[in-house]
């Protein structure tokens, strides 16, 4: 039996419209596999179960000023990004 898997996800923290601020972005994968092998010595039958998974986030904080136009409208002028943290996890087990 062997199972591997990945997924990749993605977010933000803020409201997402042209007057309001989205504060924080982020991203991130994961990847897993475990995998099961059974075999027989002599008369005894053995189990031996392998998992390995990696976790990667990246978290981006905007950098924005807020603009106004002449009509009174207001806005968001989004400027760059700026990286606040990584995180990388790595895990395995043998049973």
């Amino acid at each position: 039996f062997s199972e591997l898997g990945y997924r990749v996800r993605n977010g933000y923290y803020g409201d997402p419209s042209p007057s309001t601020v989205v504060y924080a972005e982020h991203s991130g994968s994961q990847g897993h596999y475990t995998g099961v092998l059974n075999y027989r010595a002599g008369q005894n039958r053995h189990t031996l179960q392998l998992g390995a998974e990696r976790d990667e986030v990246e978290n981006l904080e905007n950098i924005y000023s807020y603009e106004n136009e002449e009509t009174g409208r207001n806005y968001v002028n989004y400027l760059g990004t700026r990286e606040v943290g990584t995180r990388t996890e790595n895990s395995f087990s043998l049973l």
